[in-house]
């Protein structure tokens, strides 16, 4: 019984039963040092219905969209990856192939002109594959937004999936999606079941005005709900030396607590040897 209750201390207080301790795990991307701590996917439509001028137009569009996420106030850290779909679907760059803003924009610019269909439900598919093990994953329920946005400009083609199914694997994963229409040829309603319902996050703008979703688009991508309740003041060490633990909580006092993320915290302390 003794045995089982140390094992127990140890799971919750983080520390191994070799004596070591693991890393205090931040309870907010703010505790990481970034405003915004971003991984998505940018599923983009290489169909038959755009011509090459139309295409390229996207791929500027993308290009200023990464720039201003790079440029919005407080520390952004943004990881992409990129699906291009018309009949078929493949992955053109994944999370762990880009560094830098400049290598993003500039793989970006290779998305290649492929025609076909529009499969739409099979591109976010792979997106939400590949967001399953994005960089920042882990951080999602400490406020890290894990989206895919679609880029289109047609009517969405059934592929293996329909576009319900694929929605819904999507808000199962938790992840935010974001529909951009291009063009006067897309449907709306089709939009709003991509976005999974949320018509605050669908957008839509002839071709040549794609650039001026710019700002709208990079403030809804890393926007929501903010974990701004308050901690309470550490509690006491149980224990003055040999390693013991502290608590704090919220949520006994602010009504905004009742969606914390997290409302109670647990930390080693004292962990210096015993006279």
């Amino acid at each position: 019984m003794v045995w089982v209750l140390a094992v127990a201390i140890c799971v919750v207080t983080g520390v191994q039963v070799q004596g070591q301790l693991n890393p205090h795990r931040p309870t907010s991307v703010q505790e990481l040092g970034f405003g915004c701590l971003l991984d998505m996917c940018i599923a983009v439509d290489s169909s038959h219905s755009l011509d090459s001028q139309g295409f390229q137009q996207e791929l500027d569009f993308l290009e200023k969209l990464v720039d201003f996420i790079d440029g919005m106030s407080g520390e952004v850290k943004a990881h992409y990856a990129a699906v291009v779909f018309s009949t078929n679907v493949s992955v053109h760059f994944d999370f762990s192939e880009t560094r830098t803003k400049e290598e993003i924009k500039g793989k970006l610019q290779q998305i290649p002109y492929i025609r076909g269909r529009t499969n739409i439900p099979d591109a976010m598919e792979q997106c939400r594959m590949l967001l399953q093990r994005s960089p920042s994953k882990r951080y999602a329920d400490i406020g890290a937004y894990i989206v895919t946005l679609v880029l289109t400009d047609g009517v969405a083609n059934e592929g293996i999936l329909t576009l319900r199914q694929a929605a819904g694997n999507l808000r199962r994963d938790q992840v935010k999606t974001i529909a951009v229409g291009a063009g006067p040829g897309v449907n709306m309603t089709e939009l709003g079941v991509i976005a999974q319902g949320r018509l605050d996050h669908v957008f839509q703008a002839d071709i040549p005005r794609l650039h001026e979703l710019v700002e709208a688009i990079g403030a809804t991508v890393c926007a929501g709900k903010k974990d701004t309740c308050q901690w309470s003041k550490w509690g006491e060490c149980d224990a003055p030396c040999g390693g013991g633990i502290r608590i704090r909580t919220r949520g006994e006092e602010s009504p905004c607590c009742d969606e914390c993320l997290r409302k109670l915290d647990v930390q080693s302390c004292n962990r210096h040897t015993c006279p």
